[in-house]
């Protein structure tokens, strides 16, 4: 009768099994030097060696030879533990035998000495299985065993097992076996076999073993029946039912490229096969991973990929960055979960929803292009407001100057005697030094409401450097009109009601006197109902233009050249005269 080859060729020798050099080294040196414990718990995925492994130590500690770190393999205790029928070897399923009576027989068995053998060694596999009762009941014995009794216990999931278990085993984690690892055992293998099988196509195998041997030993005794004469990497894909990898790759330039129809009628073509949804974007992941770690910098020994696309995948990670491959895999890992929770009745279209987002990221700025972009930009500060320039006086009548005129006698008149001399007064320089003249103070001009509008704005500047708690109040109100040097504000009641507050008002006086030059008024009026809506134009149209000169919004604009699209004041309903003031303000 047929041996499938992953029992023919499970290991008999500790240094046969795959992968696992450390535990194997650990377990040879304790047997020799004679430091074995009583109970040891082996954890890892499936198929990477643990029941292979307990076996091994089993027949080294009962061998004919033994305890020795090479069994024999043909003494009558080696091979009937081999074919598991020894009495003093018990390999007992944890997923079918959990019970708590189950293992109270194991504690009373316990008790009894070996048949031939020098000790009795129990093989629990799947111990995470067993109840908490059957723990609780194990736990004491696990502790304290007879001097003749061994415990070699083995999981999957060694998060499941009580910490009061764990903590009286030594404990050895298996790894997952490495891809080039398991390639070039399956190579060895397919020698014995004397099969034909092809580079790629053991690369692939050893791909979707996943680190396992098992997986990877079912899968290449599968290809050895199917295959007529030698197997390819095609074989591999069709046997396995997977999308082939230049269909994996092909999707991924055409994302890169932005061209989301090629991109789909991949998808619809690997569909059209019968390709499980999941399965295909399993690996799409896989290869998002790789082009992860290439674009991060990682070594080409840690990248899965294999064939054709392993040379498409390290011309792609030449012009794949590291942000835009972590997107890819977001989005793929999450169209992965809608699949699995079923959270749409056609998971293709997951798959389809990702593929057509990432196609259309192609004109996206990636985030660390725009912080390089920030960088090469001047030491941002905010500018100080622009000085005001000096007010054009208005155009005055000229004058003559008044020089003094002696005072000349009527022709007609009879002279008067002359007074008395008054000292003459110090003579005046008509051209004094240009160190000591003072340019004439030209006449104020008029404010008008537009002069006014522009003085509001850069308020508004300074208020955001000197007094930002009053800023948001004058974003609150806008200029009305212009009465002299008054200016009128206007807005709601409870508005205006904060600049009842004289200290506030003064703050913004002394800001208007020192930019304008000259004192100015402030008076405020409440908003009609009947102009409201010309009043929310003014209001949008001012908010407008205080966000246009705002200094990081023109920094913005000039980084993006980028456009204002629009600009309104928030404005919400007006309160009743008792209610508390609502917080709206320009945005």
């Amino acid at each position: 009768m047929y041996e499938v080859m992953a029992r023919r060729y499970r290991p008999a020798h500790f240094d046969d099994v795959v992968g696992q050099e450390h535990i194997a080294a650990t377990l040879k040196n304790a047997i020799a030097r004679d430091r074995v414990a009583h109970a040891y718990i082996f954890t890892g995925g499936h198929g990477c060696g643990k029941t292979t492994m307990a076996r091994i130590l089993a027949r080294a500690l009962v061998c004919k030879n033994g305890p020795t770190p090479d069994p024999c393999g043909v003494c009558p205790i080696c091979v009937d533990v081999a074919a598991g029928r020894d009495a003093d070897v018990l390999e007992i399923d944890g997923a079918s035998n959990n019970g708590i009576e189950q293992i109270r027989l194991l504690r009373e068995q316990a008790a009894y000495v070996p048949t031939r053998a020098r000790c009795k060694i129990y093989i629990i596999d799947e111990v995470h299985m067993l109840s908490d009762g059957a723990f609780n009941a194990l736990l004491k014995t696990l502790e304290e065993p007879p001097g003749h009794v061994k415990f070699i216990l083995a999981t999957t999931d060694p998060h499941k097992v009580p910490d009061t278990i764990l903590s009286r085993c030594q404990r050895f984690d298996f790894r997952l076996v490495p891809q080039a690892r398991l390639a070039a055992f399956f190579r060895s293998l397919a020698v014995r076999e004397e099969a034909a099988i092809s580079d790629d196509a053991l690369e692939a195998v050893a791909a979707f073993a996943g680190g396992s041997v098992r997986d990877g030993l079912v899968l290449l005794d599968q290809l050895l029946s199917f295959a007529a004469g030698e197997v390819t990497r095609e074989d591999v894909e069709s046997v396995r039912g997977v999308a082939s990898t230049e269909n994996v790759a092909g999707i991924f330039t055409r994302i890169a490229r932005g061209d989301a129809r090629g991109a789909l009628a991949i998808v619809d073509e690997v569909a059209s096969r019968g390709t499980n949804v999941g399965d295909f974007l399993d690996q799409l992941i896989a290869f998002g991973r790789d082009l992860m770690l290439l674009a991060a910098g990682g070594k080409e020994e840690g990248v899965a990929a294999y064939g054709p696309a392993r040379a498409e995948l390290f011309e792609l990670a030449k012009t794949t960055d590291l942000e835009s491959a972590l997107l890819y895999l977001d989005a793929l890992a999450a169209a992965r979960t809608r699949v699995r929770s079923r959270a749409l009745t056609n998971p293709l279209v997951a798959l389809e929803m990702a593929v057509a987002r990432l196609a259309g990221l192609g004109g996206v700025t990636p985030v660390s292009r725009i912080l390089e972009r920030l960088g090469q930009l001047p030491a941002a500060s905010v500018p100080a407001p622009p000085p005001v320039p000096a007010p054009v006086p208005a155009p005055a009548r000229a004058e003559p100057d008044r020089a003094p005129v002696p005072r000349q006698p009527a022709p007609d008149s009879v002279p008067e005697p002359e007074p008395a001399p008054a000292p003459a007064p110090p003579p005046v320089q008509e051209h004094p030094p240009a160190q000591h003249q003072q340019p004439p103070a030209p006449p104020a001009q008029p404010l008008t409401k537009d002069a006014a509008i522009d003085l509001w704005s850069k308020l508004l500047d300074m208020a955001a450097e000197r007094h930002p708690a009053d800023l948001r109040l004058m974003l609150r109100i806008a200029v009305d009109d212009v009465s002299g040097d008054e200016i009128i504000l206007t807005g709601s009641p409870t508005r205006i009601e904060p600049w009842n507050d004289a200290l506030r008002l003064k703050r913004l006086t002394d800001m208007a006197a020192e930019t304008l030059g000259r004192p100015v008024r402030f008076s405020f009026r409440e908003r009609a109902a009947q102009r409201r809506s010309s009043a929310r134009a003014a209001d949008d149209a001012q908010a407008e233009f205080n966000l246009a000169r705002h200094p990081m919004v023109d920094t913005v604009r000039s980084l993006f050249d980028g456009v204002i699209v629009a600009c309104e004041a928030a404005e919400r309903a007006e309160p009743e005269p008792d209610s508390v003031e609502e917080d709206g303000e320009a945005r």
